[in-house]
């Protein structure tokens, strides 16, 4: 949390800025907030900084990065509010939240997704996949390569796994080397 004057100058930091960004609070009052803002984010920071002056200003939250002492850029949730000094805005107060583990959190689980997706679409052998209710697709890269259509086989009853890779491998020695039709 800081309070900003009007000018976009820290007049007051949080202790916490410390611990988010590693500079002391010593350090970044009187110092122009956006030269914390990565020069990326910079310009909407500074249109939304703006704006909150005019009050047309929405209060949704501002995903932004910040650097920190040491160099990097971390992500940030920035909120932003007026401070009123006698009926008169005189500064904003801007509380952040950092980001970090969300960001975190949301790239492992797009890896996760792309590996499970990869190891349907590139396994070789068969993959079944049945529901409760009794449907069976199969899923594998030769009823791809080598299908009449590129749609995934579907049955209305569970086959037995045998019986399909057995008729699945002779339509797929037949057409080998033969163009799809």
């Amino acid at each position: 949390m800081c309070i900003l004057s009007i000018d976009g100058v820290i007049e007051y930091p949080s202790p916490s800025v410390e611990r988010m960004l590693g500079h002391k609070p010593k350090e970044v009052i009187g110092k122009l907030a956006f030269d914390l803002v990565h020069p990326d984010d910079r310009e909407p920071v500074i249109k939304r900084f703006k704006e909150r002056f005019t009050g047309n200003s929405a209060l949704a939250p501002l995903e932004i990065r910040l650097l920190h002492k040491n160099g990097s850029w971390l992500p940030f949730e920035a909120v932003r509010n007026p401070v009123y000094d006698a009926g008169r805005i005189s500064g904003v107060l801007i509380s952040c939240r950092d980001l970090s583990d969300r960001k975190h959190s949301e790239s492992e689980i797009k890896l996760s997704e792309e590996r499970y997706r990869q190891l349907f679409q590139r396994n070789l052998a068969g993959v079944f996949v049945s529901t409760p209710a009794g449907s069976c697709w199969i899923a594998t890269i030769h009823s791809r390569i080598y299908s009449d259509s590129n749609r995934v086989k579907r049955s209305s009853r569970p086959p037995h796994a045998a019986s399909i890779l057995e008729r699945q491998t002779a339509q797929n020695s037949s057409t080998a080397f033969a163009p799809p039709k």
